[in-house]
């Protein structure tokens, strides 16, 4: 399973299977109106994230890895949480370098 969005929290990856190690998808929709314009990972670790939303709104995402440039919420089973804010029609962009 690539996303899960049942709750109030949008979650990456939360159940990779083994040969999905590494990949990229584009266009998912999540709960709230939210779009995944890209998302890539390696070794499960999110390489790269791209959000938008028709809407402002804050979202709350859980990752399997950190996310460059922000600092969790907390940490939950070792994922991480994130709240991050949307703006309407602006894409989000988060790049892992490693």
């Amino acid at each position: 399973m690539l996303l899960q969005s049942q709750t109030d929290v949008l979650e990456l990856l939360p159940a990779l299977p083994d040969r999905w190690s590494a990949g990229t998808v584009k266009g998912l929709k999540a709960r709230g109106n939210v779009h995944i314009e890209k998302m890539e990972w390696n070794n499960s670790s999110i390489r790269q994230l791209i959000l938008s939303s028709p809407q402002d709104q804050t979202i709350q995402v859980l990752s399997p890895s950190q996310l460059a440039g922000l600092s969790p919420q907390q940490e939950i089973n070792g994922k991480y949480l994130y709240k991050i804010q949307l703006k309407a029609n602006k894409i989000v962009k988060f790049v892992n370098k490693s």
